[in-house]
């Protein structure tokens, strides 16, 4: 018995009880467990099978490999051409952290149209009309998600300038 299969199905088996138990919640609050455990059992199911069906996994592993764009090199000297400079990096890095501060500044429901807009624009050198449409349907998704979870979305730290919309949050004290 290898240890990967004691631990895949460990883990599988607590997934299963998490599921089982969050069924007991109160209706409005089950769909969290679901939505996270559901696709988090199938995957575990999927290593299982994989554990004694090796070409399982080898198809698995090429699927995901042409999914993010081939094999990478695995060798030593490979490894090292491979490494991304820092600048790219902290660029990435920057997005993020700039994203954060917009959110606490100005809150969930104009930050994420506007830097999805920004970075498909930006840094994927997507046409405007594309990026515009990304951030439509992506922001759709966000905003209708939160309101089928019944989650209250964060209007900013600013002055409040469209009520319930954008400002008038109030940051907690530290």
């Amino acid at each position: 018995m290898r240890g990967s299969l004691i631990f895949t199905a460990t883990v599988s088996a607590f997934i299963a009880l998490l599921l089982w138990a969050g069924l007991g919640y109160p209706p409005e609050v089950q769909i969290l467990p679901l939505v996270v455990g559901i696709p988090t059992l199938s995957l575990t199911f999927v290593l299982l099978v994989g554990e004694f069906h090796p070409p399982v996994m080898e198809w698995l592993d090429s699927a995901l490999d042409d999914l993010w764009g081939g094999r990478q090199e695995t060798s030593a000297t490979g490894r090292e051409e491979s490494l991304p400079s820092w600048g790219p990096v902290l660029r990435m890095m920057s997005w993020a952290a700039g994203f954060f501060a917009a959110v606490f500044l100005f809150g969930m429901f104009v930050v994420p149209p506007l830097f999805i807009v920004a970075y498909l624009f930006a840094e994927a050198r997507m046409r405007l009309a594309g990026a515009l449409l990304a951030s439509f349907v992506a922001s759709t998704c966000l905003y209708t998600g939160m309101a089928l979870l019944r989650v209250d979305l964060w209007t900013g730290s600013i002055a409040e300038v469209v009520p319930g919309v954008l400002g008038g949050g109030i940051i907690p004290p530290l």
